[in-house]
């Protein structure tokens, strides 16, 4: 109890948003958001766009956009806090604006989708008595990795809730994005959370399981599958790919 509440007071203390931070969350929700819901744009018979159900979709997607969001840079914070570390965050404009061209280009049917910059900052006092006091790739790794992990939960349990409400659109639409949120993230593509799991210790093999995993996870779970059974079977599909992809890479190390 004792740790626990040690914890619950540093997130109390540091997991706050400044705000800097706060407006950077708000450009790339909107963002994403347009981005999500550009295939939702309806053309009316005369040739003209039906701005309210166009408007409503872009609604739609900026709500879908800031839960995912939220979701994701609150367990870079919370996983950072428990490790003795703080967590800010930045806009990385050149992701945003590809993202933007990207949906223009591809009308839609590509997203790039991509979460503000990680930094992480060393809470002196939080990390006395730790292994490895100061800032390491290890930790790095672990923090960042937590983002694309809680997406994949998150997608679990959204993916249970349209077994039940197989017609909520809004429901399928977060699905879909936290799935492709999670993979984007993953790629090695610095500051994307996918270059900093590449350099943790253990290198491309640790990164080969992740990346295949959350990879695998996200192409099963948004089958169209609505049994309960069959949707816990996806997870195991998922877990399989992983290991799969740990296995190659790993045969072309040892070459």
């Amino acid at each position: 109890m004792v740790v626990f509440a040690n914890y619950l007071d540093k997130v109390k203390t540091y997991f706050n948003f400044s705000k800097e931070e706060i407006n950077g969350l708000v450009v790339s929700i909107i963002i994403i958001g347009f981005i999500v819901s550009f295939r939702d744009w309806v053309i009316t018979p005369e040739g003209g766009l039906d701005s309210f159900i166009t408007l409503r979709n872009i609604f739609n997607g900026i709500i879908v956009a800031g839960l995912v969001l939220l979701i994701y840079e609150s367990a870079h914070r919370l996983t950072a806090i428990g490790k003795g570390f703080e967590i800010k965050s930045k806009l990385w404009w050149p992701g945003i604006i590809v993202g933007l061209i990207l949906a223009f280009a591809t009308k839609g049917w590509l997203w790039l989708i991509i979460a503000p910059s990680v930094f992480i900052h060393h809470l002196h006092v939080h990390r006395l008595g730790h292994f490895r006091y100061g800032r390491n790739l290890l930790e790095n790794g672990f923090i960042c990795l937590a983002g694309p992990v809680a997406m994949i939960v998150f997608a679990f349990i959204v993916k249970i809730l349209l077994i039940y409400l197989p017609a909520n659109v809004l429901l399928l639409k977060t699905l879909y994005v936290s799935l492709w949120f999670a993979a984007v993230n993953m790629l090695p593509i610095p500051p994307l959370d996918g270059s900093r799991v590449f350099f943790m210790p253990g290198g491309p093999l640790i990164y080969a399981y992740s990346f295949f995993t959350v990879v695998g996870l996200a192409i099963f779970l948004a089958l169209p599958i609505t049994q309960l059974g069959s949707v816990l079977l996806l997870l195991l599909g998922g877990l399989v790919v992983g290991v799969l992809g740990w296995f190659y890479v790993l045969q072309r190390v040892m070459k």
